[in-house]
């Protein structure tokens, strides 16, 4: 979380806000709608080293390296994409070889 300290001009015909009270504000800098997105998570996730080898799709010269894996049967497979703008949730995918609906992996559930 980060902190800032800012002005801002409100309303308070109430008289309900009071010297010294804190506040929480969203600023929304830009606005996109329909596109891809993925959780934050996704792009953080790497699995564990054991078990079998993972597969890897390699992005352009040039491209930030930047991955979200998938499942191929039980097998993670790296993804490598482009992204976009994030609200700290999610993150845009400009490009790279995933489609909407595709399920990325965000964790690993140990089997007992």
């Amino acid at each position: 979380m980060v902190t800032y300290q800012g002005l801002l001009l409100v309303d308070n015909a109430e008289r309900l806000l009071r010297p010294g009270m804190t506040c929480n504000a969203t600023i929304v800098a830009e606005t996109r709608k329909d596109v891809l997105v993925v959780p934050n998570a996704a792009l953080r996730f790497t699995p564990p080293t054991t078990g079998p080898p993972t597969q890897e799709k390699k992005a352009t010269v040039g491209e930030p390296k930047k991955r979200v894996w998938v499942l191929s049967g039980k097998t993670p497979v790296a993804v490598e994409v482009k992204t976009g703008v994030s609200d700290g949730l999610v993150t845009e995918i400009v490009s790279g070889d995933l489609k909407p609906g595709t399920e990325v992996l965000v964790d690993v559930k140990e089997q007992p």
